[in-house]
């Protein structure tokens, strides 16, 4: 798992870094997908085994042959983001949480290192973003997780309905009809009108657990606009990105003088719907669809996925003291819904807790990379407190490549092939790539 890194995530400044591995012969090569000339880069410039300095620069960082260490033949150019229809495209603002993939940064890696039909595994895939951007540039989208919830979300993300159906199926369900004023708790009373309350109580009733591949559409469409701080959402003003605790809300409810007016939740859902379809699905996400597999499983033990058998793999696995997506959403799992696992998250409790639960995931994604293969990691910096008592950023692309290095089977190894440093929108971003090769053939 060794392809590159590109970019931190918009709203975290110490978020993440991209970093990219590809698969590839131990005896070197040209990689596949590595169709970068010379002539297009700029400033390069040899660093022989001297400090990154992670100024905001878009930087490469190449390891030249596999048996270098990280720090031999560093070489910097600068670069930036090219952006591509599908992370523009009006399906990938269906719901935006803390911590997702960069959609300039998922666009520029898939066509770089990957060919139309290549199969793409995102191990970590929590709402599917990854997936969507994958079929709409015509690749097979394989994703898991360990948190039923996002995988629910991930399904519809990656298997949209046309607006007539949703439509003809919000004029089928019963939102309207008498309720218990005992599910409206205080928790609830800050956010919403009673009517609207009830309503949405009545379509969570009707689709939650149904399996129709409408009513999984709806749930993205009404996650999508549960709270927020137009009249588009059907709470009163609120945050749009994470679900505020009732007595923040109600201060917040106090300090601007309002409070929850009724929102029809109809002619909301179906104005939602029409923003995320305006531009289409284009002919070759649904030349890839039945293809497409979604599975609830652990990173480190990924029985569902056989050795060899995908192209690429592009993640954004948790990082140490990171939260996990859904755990400021209360109001989001209360519509969709609990969904236990017995399945144990990554341990990102502390830096090597989560080595070495990431040594584990990335063996396996060695497994199930075919040789010349690519590995992509989106990645970032850890802030953490020294023996002086001062905070310190900790690098975590230099963490995964020293672990990279050391992960191999007889047949196959990874190398360092690419890292990167974006700055996108003042934010500064890293990219690491990394190569799987194996004992013969080309590399990756």
């Amino acid at each position: 798992m060794k392809p590159v890194r590109y970019s931190s995530h918009s709203g975290h400044p110490n978020r993440r870094s991209l970093s990219r591995l590809s698969s590839g012969s131990l005896a070197g090569g040209a990689s596949k997908g590595q169709g970068e000339s010379d002539a297009g880069r700029r400033t390069l410039e040899t660093l022989d085994e001297a400090p990154v300095n992670r100024a905001p620069l878009a930087r490469r960082f190449q390891v030249v042959e596999s048996s270098t260490s990280v720090s031999d033949y560093l070489r910097r150019a600068e670069r930036s983001l090219p952006s591509d229809a599908s992370s523009n495209h009006s399906l990938t603002r269906a719901l935006q949480l803390p911590g997702m993939f960069s959609l300039e940064l998922m666009d520029s890696v898939i066509k770089r290192f990957t060919r139309v039909g290549d199969r793409i595994l995102d191990p970590f895939c929590g709402t599917g973003v990854l997936g969507l951007c994958a079929q709409l540039q015509g690749r097979i989208a394989w994703l898991s997780d360990t948190d039923r919830t996002l995988l629910r979300l991930a399904d519809a993300m990656t298997n949209p309905v046309g607006l007539d159906e949703v439509v003809l199926r919000i004029h089928q369900l019963p939102m309207a009809g008498p309720s218990s004023l005992s599910a409206f708790t205080e928790d609830f009373a800050p956010f919403f009108h009673p009517d609207t309350f009830f309503e949405l109580l009545r379509l969570r009733d009707g689709i939650q657990n149904s399996k129709n591949l409408i009513d999984r559409f709806l749930l993205l469409l009404v996650a999508s606009r549960l709270h927020g701080h137009t009249k588009s959402y059907f709470s009163t003003y609120t945050s749009p990105v994470f679900a505020l605790s009732p007595e923040k809300q109600e201060e917040v409810n106090r300090r601007r003088r309002c409070k929850p007016e009724y929102r029809a939740l109809a002619p909301r859902i179906i104005k939602r719907a029409a923003e995320m379809l305006e531009d289409g699905i284009p002919g070759r996400f649904y030349d890839v669809l039945s293809e497409r597999k979604i599975a609830c499983s652990d990173a480190r033990q990924l029985a569902w996925v056989g050795s060899n058998e995908v192209d690429m793999v592009f993640t954004a696995p948790p990082l140490p003291g990171e939260k996990s997506l859904l755990e400021d959403q209360w109001i989001t799992r209360w519509f969709l819904g609990e969904s236990s696992s017995t399945i144990r998250p990554l341990d990102t409790s502390d830096i090597p807790s989560w080595t070495k639960d990431l040594s584990r995931v990335l063996s396996e994604c060695l497994r199930v990379l075919r040789p010349g293969g690519f590995l992509a990691l989106q990645l970032g910096k850890y802030s953490r407190v020294n023996e002086d008592g001062e905070a310190e950023l900790v690098s975590l692309e230099d963490v995964v490549a020293e672990i990279a290095e050391q992960i191999r089977t007889p047949e196959k190894r990874l190398r360092i092939h690419e890292m990167l440093v974006f700055s996108t929108m003042n934010k500064s971003a890293l990219a690491t790539g990394l190569t799987s090769s194996g004992t013969s053939g080309a590399a990756g």
